[in-house]
């Protein structure tokens, strides 16, 4: 890799780093947040899923849009709306507000890493770009490496608001080390309303997309909660939360580098085969039992490795199906991404609410097991329709 595509890349995962951590920041803030604003489990599911709704609508408009631009002129807007988005959090003075400031922070991340991932695609052979792919989203597990581990820590000595404000300034030094450093004249290729059409109307396509959104909302009831599940599990006081959530980050990084090597490897079903066996194993005792501070380290390493890997495999398996469209096929995948965000969020809260933290291990590997049945099930649809052809 030459110097000036190094400079491109790593600008890239640090875009990736801020406009991911910046809209789940929440996360690590959420027992703060909802005593601040007086929130129900319920209420705060939705500050989760209004984000990722607004992210699963507005990610294929963006996407097409964005093709019609240099890659760095979107990457640079992007990064400063995402800015904006955690700046106006750090000024909210009600839910409502607060809501406002995650369409934002959602606007800004769906424009932001579907593009970057079609820009790694476009400048890697086919051969490499399941590690060209993990390479990019190593900005989505260093988010959970840094980020929340960060804004724990922040929390702790300065308030919630600070982090956010840390987060937006974050943003705007990305911005300007993407307008130094990523070239300014490359171009993904145009697409038009026919293409963007025919990829919604593409049945394989969407039945795909589709898998995209089991897996993630059976990650994300876990996700939603992860704070407050190691804080009753294990007992933790706010420095050790920070210490666990920094684990839970290492084994995301490290699982997203395995992955990414793994798809050229072994492909990508079998790779996501790998995780939804190690889901089925580390849910149900994270969630259902209590455990000591060093077991909690253990649990978020594997946790962490498994649960929040799945993006790039899922790409690769939808790449394939549309190869001239990476762009609008990574936006397409992060919409269906963030339904099953929304989706699980949700229904944790309701699930927490209703029936306590224990059982959203239980109903996450019940979620998981459903996507590899239905993984399966597109698998042999396909063999069979090769063998009719």
């Amino acid at each position: 890799m030459n110097r000036s595509l190094f400079a491109s890349s790593s600008a890239m995962i640090l875009g990736n780093l801020g406009v991911v951590g910046g809209g789940f920041l929440i996360v690590a803030l959420l027992p703060d947040i909802r005593r601040e604003l007086h929130l129900s489990a319920t209420e705060a599911g939705l500050l989760i899923s209004i984000y990722a709704i607004t992210y699963a609508i507005s990610s294929p408009l963006l996407g097409w849009a964005g093709t019609r631009l240099p890659y760095r002129l979107v990457l640079i807007t992007a990064t400063l709306i995402a800015a904006a988005g955690c700046l106006m959090a750090a000024h909210a003075d009600g839910p409502g507000f607060f809501m406002a400031s995650r369409v934002v922070a959602a606007f800004g991340a769906a424009l932001f890493t579907p593009t970057a991932a079609a820009f790694a695609v476009s400048i890697n052979s086919p051969e490499h770009r399941g590690k060209a792919l993990s390479t990019v989203a190593l900005g989505v597990s260093l988010s959970q490496v840094i980020a929340l581990p960060a804004a724990s820590l922040v929390n702790n000595v300065l308030g919630w608001r600070s982090a956010f404000t840390i987060a937006g300034g974050f943003l705007v030094m990305v911005a300007l080390l993407l307008r130094l450093v990523a070239p300014g004249h490359t171009r993904p290729p145009k697409l038009s309303l026919n293409v963007f059409r025919a990829a919604l109307l593409n049945r394989r396509l969407m039945a795909n997309a589709s898998l995209t959104a089991l897996f993630s909302g059976a990650c994300n009831m876990i996700y939603a909660f992860q704070a407050e599940i190691f804080i009753a599990n294990a007992g933790l006081t706010a420095s050790t939360l920070g210490v666990v959530l920094l684990c839970l980050g290492v084994g995301t990084l490290a699982g997203t580098w395995v992955a990414g090597r793994a798809i050229d490897l072994v492909g990508a079903s079998k790779t996501l085969t790998g995780q939804a066996v190690m889901i089925a194993i580390i849910c149900v005792p994270m969630t259902s039992l209590h455990y000591s501070f060093s077991a909690a380290c253990v649990i978020a390493v594997i946790a962490g490795g498994s649960l929040f890997t799945h993006i790039a495999p899922l790409q690769m398996r939808l790449i394939r199906l549309m190869p001239a469209g990476s762009g609008m096929i990574f936006s397409i995948n992060a919409s269906f991404i963030y339904v099953g965000s929304a989706i699980g969020s949700l229904a944790s809260g309701g699930i927490v609410d209703t029936f306590g933290l224990e059982w959203l291990g239980p109903s996450a590997v019940a979620v998981v097991a459903a996507g590899l049945i239905y993984m399966r099930f597109l698998d042999r649809l396909a063999a069979r329709q090769k063998e009719i052809v």
